[in-house]
């Protein structure tokens, strides 16, 4: 029997473990297993690796779409800057999970697609300490650099998390601009090349305690605040000829309470308070115009949120929601100009705005089984929102479908609406001026928010490969765009509504393992967009473009400790408003380390190894002819983390069960 049982082989079972899960509408992602082999060290660069997630213009975006990142369901009132570098602030190993809801319920007090990171909880009775301390080095023109700590203490009832961070380092920009301006019957040549160079710092403290009554009943109270300072100067030279010094300065203060209980009622408040004034002092010569502009710029702002929901299970089948919000803020704002400011020969005046919003929500949903396929998420939300311009009410219907044809296929489809508020400075009649003045950025009171409608479907395929397709339709679209005055020598750039804009597209997710040591990720997306302005200055527009984008992740593990990272990116020409945006890309490579029993990591890393990154855009539409180009730098750089505490329970002999009845 022994000579038997010695000659058959081992036998082995090998199996894949998914990265997803569905829960209703909702895809619940195992970051665990998206960030295995990368060297990740906080949440704003894991969030990159979920299925289709990707960064324009300081926002995320999944599938074409803006999505709105939450920390364990709360919204926050911070602007996206201060939320960006929040999340580049909490240690990667926090992350249990992360929710992405495409079409969110009310009950997250946001519509349109949500990120939720769920943070790890702790279900020991023994009390455990832990925290990291990270320092990251980056190189490009300058250097930068980021410092930060945290520190964890939880038992069974009561957690406290402190957080803090410090960034600092300076900056090297170039701009060019040529431009072909159309200014009295003819085209006059104006070149110019503006040298920024600036120099900030900035401090993050955040606090967060819970304390748990019992299960379903828990106290959280959270305060976070920031102060930043950067100091900016710009050369110009060419036809344009001057220099412009500017300062600024933005205090920041966030307080936030939350209250959970048992019978599935939640109520919350926060206060957001948050200031920023800017100096700046120009002075320049463009042809026979010149400019001395001194400016005190101010913004303060108060905002308070309070909210309560209520959730309540009718049988297995049948859950109900229902809740109410309000937001009520303040805007103070106003443009001080100092003794001696002199623009175009003329003396301005000083302005000052002080603006209150008013905004309630009030809900009522419910998420159906109907039966083993098929759930069903229906609600209506009734919203009213008042300011100096607008006092209006509007009905915000949804509605989410899952379907399980068959175990490992999943079909999601979406319908909403959603209407969208320009930010508080956008609104203003003030006046800053860039690139020697030349450039003159306007506020516009007049501007409307816009109105958007939003379709979508995603295809799982045993929980890993991902199809998704989309519509949207946005009336009133705004943005930003330039326009080459016709009566002076000036750029005007000022957000404005256009009729509409309108997008489809298809993306799809496919990772692969092609060993054991290597697994690659491909992101393919191809969209096709339609923006309309029938009133534009003397050129109305109606323009289209099917763009793509193709994105390619490769992992290599070198060892148990070591591994390897390249990503690459291509996304064709693209249009926006009368701009048309060429082609760009970029190719990154990070090589990660592990060390001392995982508690010291490290990764080098060189970020947009070719240059090719930076989109330089070009108008040549009507008369407005323009061309811009944006200095682009490699980044080296170099980060360490280290990981200290945390509770281990010992280890003890299991009871052998495997021929128990289970």
């Amino acid at each position: 029997m022994d000579s038997i049982i010695h000659s058959l082989p081992e036998v082995f079972v090998k199996g894949e473990k998914p990265i997803c899960k569905i829960h209703g509408s909702t895809i619940i992602y195992d970051m665990s297993q998206l960030i295995k082999v990368k060297n990740i060290d906080n949440i704003y660069s894991a969030l990159g690796e979920i299925p289709g997630v990707d960064y324009q213009d300081g926002n995320f975006m999944l599938a074409g779409m803006n999505a709105t990142v939450v920390i364990d369901g709360k919204v926050s009132s911070l602007s996206s800057d201060d939320y960006a570098a929040l999340l580049k602030s909490i240690p990667a190993s926090r992350i249990a999970s992360v929710e992405v809801s495409y079409n969110a319920l009310p009950t997250m007090h946001v519509r349109g697609t949500v990120i939720n990171i769920k943070t790890k909880k702790h279900n020991s009775e023994h009390s455990s300490i832990e925290g990291e301390i990270n320092v990251l080095y980056s190189q490009s023109h300058d250097a930068a650099f980021r410092e930060g700590s945290s520190l964890l203490y939880r038992n069974k009832k009561f957690t406290v998390d402190f957080i803090y961070s410090n960034k600092n380092g300076e900056n090297y920009t170039v701009t060019n601009e040529h431009s072909k301006h159309f200014l009295n019957g003819e085209y006059k040549d104006v070149q110019s090349e503006e040298i920024m160079k600036s120099k900030s710092f900035s401090h993050l403290f955040r606090f967060d305690s819970k304390y748990t009554f019992t299960t379903d009943h828990e106290l959280e109270i959270a305060y976070q605040c920031g102060y930043s300072k950067s100091r900016n100067r710009y050369n110009i030279s060419g036809n344009i000829l001057g220099n412009m010094n500017s300062s600024k300065y933005s205090w920041l203060h966030d307080f936030r309470i939350d209250y959970t209980i048992p019978f599935g009622l939640t109520a919350g408040a926060e206060m957001t308070y948050y200031n920023i004034p800017e100096r700046q002092l120009l002075n320049s010569s463009l042809s026979s115009d010149s400019i001395h502009y001194r400016v005190y710029n101010k913004q303060r702002l108060n905002i308070w949120k309070f909210y309560m929901d209520q959730e309540m299970e009718v049988n297995d089948n049948v859950e109900i929601f229902s809740g109410l919000n309000y937001r009520t803020s303040i805007n103070h704002s106003g443009q001080d100009y100092l003794e001696g400011t002199l623009v175009l020969n003329k003396y301005p005046e000083s302005t000052y705005t002080r603006q209150r919003e008013d905004e309630f929500n009030a809900y009522i949903g419910a998420s159906m089984k109907l039966n083993e396929k098929i759930n069903l998420d229906a609600s209506i939300s009734a919203n009213y929102f008042h300011n100096p311009m607008w006092k209006e009410w509007h009905l915000y219907p949804l509605l989410n479908i899952t379907y399980h044809p068959a175990s490992s296929h999943t079909i999601l489809f979406a319908l909403e609406t959603n209407r969208n508020y320009p930010d508080y400075w956008d609104m203003t009649d003030f006046i800053s001026y860039s690139h020697g003045g030349y450039n003159e950025i306007v506020g516009n009171p007049n501007l409307k928010p816009s109105d958007d409608y939003h379709t979508q479907l995603v295809y799982l395929f045993k929980n890993k490969y991902q199809f998704t397709t989309w519509y949207n339709y946005t009336s009133n679209y705004f943005i930003q765009m330039p326009y080459q005055l016709h009566n002076r020598l000036t750029i005007r750039y000022q957000n404005q509504n256009i009729d509409f804009q309108q997008q489809c597209g298809i993306q799809i997710y496919i990772p692969l393992t092609w060993t054991e040591w290597l697994d690659s990720y491909f992101t393919i997306m191809g969209v096709y967009v339609n923006e309309k302005a029938s009133q534009f200055y003397d050129i109305p527009f109606n323009r289209d473009i099917t763009w793509g984008m193709i994105r390619m992740s490769n992992d290599i593990k070198l060892s148990s400790h070591m591994s390897l990272s390249i990503t690459g990116k291509i996304r064709t020409k693209s249009i926006q408003a009368i701009y048309n945006l060429p082609a760009s890309g970029n190719l990154d490579i990070c090589a990660n380390i592990k060390l001392a029993k995982n508690k010291l990591s490290g990764k080098i890393f060189c970020n947009d190894i070719l240059q090719t990154s930076s989109i330089n855009p070009r108008i040549t539409y009507g008369n407005q002819n323009l061309k811009m180009k944006f200095a682009c730098y490699r980044t080296f750089g170099l980060s360490l983390v280290y990981k200290f505490g945390g509770y281990k329970e010992e280890e003890r002999k299991k009871v052998d069960t495997t021929r128990f009845k289970k």
